[in-house]
């Protein structure tokens, strides 16, 4: 009861916040000529790396601790964050075929 309550909250917060980003992101950064082929790319490795996650976290986490490859996951997805602020050319206000360019 309570696990459902949390989850359902992580859910109504994450659907309409910040999960939608990186789709619109994927979505405007491509030139239109490879935009399909480009995005299922990065769909597939989005996907993929869900795979490996899920597929070693219990056997990773037993081997180096739970807190430990929370430590090493938290640190990854930081490093993939400042990795993209700097990578990432700014849109906001830019029409799509500005951001083309």
């Amino acid at each position: 009861s309570v696990l459902v309550a949390g989850l359902v909250m992580y859910l109504a917060s994450f659907s309409p916040g910040l999960n939608p980003v990186p789709w619109a992101v994927n979505a405007e950064m491509y030139p239109l000529t490879v935009r399909g082929a480009l995005t299922g790319l990065a769909t597939t490795a989005n996907w993929s790396s869900n795979l490996l996650v899920s597929l070693t976290f219990l056997s990773v986490a037993d081997a180096i601790g739970r807190a430990q490859i929370f430590w090493l996951l938290g640190g990854i997805s930081l490093g993939g964050a400042l990795v993209f602020a700097v990578v990432l050319p700014e849109t906001k206000g830019l029409s799509l075929e500005e951001v083309q360019e």
